[in-house]
């Protein structure tokens, strides 16, 4: 049941925020101080580029040079984020970027600028990063690092280059992290747990996941995607290979749906103000709009342990006789249906939970406390990311060693020194010169 093509806007490809299955989609792991849509303070701005992370310097103009940095459980140390901390400060439209004397603003092509001016980024879920910051005067352009050409060509520099070059399998565009600075005192990780009974489907944040069409197209599963498919009245997809459904799942933003409760129904939406949106004249459309009008009942199918999903129609990935409907790069579509027998129209929700992550302490100190003549010291191993004593250990006082009537160590006097008849007793201040002496106090 093909429909007509009828959007030409470029479309950002569903299958490139597939990074990495762990054990599903790429995970979301929230240090304490890390930052999340809506945060504004001092970071560092970083491209992930195989594990080695390149951090914008604040030299701000047509392209940022960057240089590599150390990252330790998602914080970059002080000593590192000097030259790269830049303030972040989160308005009613979107972001700005302050190096302490200007912010970073777009100017053409591939250029970024330093202005005194403000200028506001906007900030989406990256397709080869954490995060994306989209030019607010192109909607084209945006913050990517560049790292190496194919032929060979060393940039590792910031500019403002086409957001279509960012895609999952590229090598040499890339979307950014946005980094907090200082050191690891505990963090969360955002996972999802599946929902396996109508009683447990409350407000929260959830993956919705379906099976995949006869077909495969390569992946077991697919999670429902924040965005409309440009050729068809659908939302795009995410494939993933599970195999049996896990208790547990971790996904990126991009997967993330918030679902509230309206009445006995419920409204889903992306986080930003879309919503899904079934058309009551045209039903087996599926869009995402501003208009929350959309209500959808949940219903609990025990025998296929997941929900059905209908507001006019049942939510669905679709297939027909030609063959499951795929969007331009070959992956399934979801549409609505009037039937659930009429295509996959089980959805299995994960809800979003908390887990506190505890520190690998794989970083370590050691700081000595001599031991002294009389006083034990210490040996004290800590963690440099949380901070928590490993070990500690005791040093012994080393005692005093005399000679000549004094300890070499500290000088204390050594009280079983004995003294000849060379010392002569001073009877006139004349007499004292530079030299060692024995003092006698006379009782009476």
């Amino acid at each position: 049941m093909k429909r007509i093509k009828i959007r030409v806007l470029p479309m950002l490809l569903a299958v490139c925020i597939l990074l990495g299955l762990m054990p599903m989609f790429p995970t979301q792991t929230r240090a304490a101080g890390a930052f999340t849509n809506g945060t504004s303070g001092d970071f560092v701005i970083a491209a992930n580029v195989d594990g080695t992370y390149y951090a914008m310097t604040t030299t701000f103009g047509k392209k940022v040079e960057s240089k590599v940095i150390n990252v330790n459980d998602g914080y970059v140390p002080e000593a590192d984020a000097e030259g790269c901390t830049v303030t972040l400060t989160y308005t009613s439209s979107g972001y700005t970027i302050f190096n302490g004397t200007h912010y970073l603003g777009y100017s053409s092509t591939t250029n970024l600028s330093a202005s005194a001016a403000e200028y506001v980024w906007t900030l989406s879920a990256g397709a080869h990063g954490s995060w994306r910051l989209t030019a607010s005067t192109s909607t084209t352009r945006g913050m990517i690092f560049r790292a190496s050409s194919a032929n060979g060509t060393v940039y590792n520099q910031f500019g403002a280059y086409a957001l279509s070059n960012a895609t999952a399998t590229s090598t040499e565009y890339y979307d950014i992290e946005i980094l907090p600075v200082g050191t690891f005192s505990g963090a969360t990780e955002e996972v999802f747990a599946r929902v396996t009974s109508a009683a447990d489907l409350t407000a929260g944040r959830y993956v919705l996941l379906f099976a995949s069409p006869a077909s495969g197209f390569g992946y077991s599963h697919y999670a429902l995607y924040k965005q409309e498919d440009s050729g068809y009245y659908g939302i795009n997809l995410v494939g993933a290979n599970l195999g049996s459904l896990p208790a547990t799942i971790t996904a990126s933003e991009g997967l993330v749906w918030n679902i509230t409760k309206s009445g006995s129904s419920y409204v889903i939406g992306t986080g930003d103000g879309s919503f899904l949106y079934n058309d009551s004249a045209n039903a087996t459309r599926l869009e995402l709009k501003t208009d929350n009008s959309s209500k959808w009942t949940a219903t609990y199918n025990s025998s296929a342990g997941g929900f059905y999903l209908k507001s006019t129609n049942y939510m669905a990935v679709m297939e027909d006789s030609e063959g499951e409907v795929v969007d331009s790069e070959g992956m399934p579509i979801v549409f609505c249906v009037p039937n659930t027998t009429d295509a996959i129209a089980v959805v299995y929700l994960y809800k979003s939970q908390t887990v506190t992550q505890e520190c690998t302490h794989a970083n370590k100190q050691t700081t000595t406390v001599p031991a002294t003549c009389t006083t034990t010291g210490s040996k004290t191993v800590t963690c440099k990311d949380c901070g928590a004593e490993i070990s500690t250990q005791t040093l012994p006082a080393t005692g005093h060693n005399y000679s000549g009537g004094a300890c070499t160590n500290c000088g204390a006097a050594d009280p079983n020194a004995s003294y000849s008849d060379s010392f002569g007793r001073i009877t006139s201040v004349n007499q004292l010169t530079d030299g060692e002496y024995v003092l006698m106090v006379v009782p009476g």
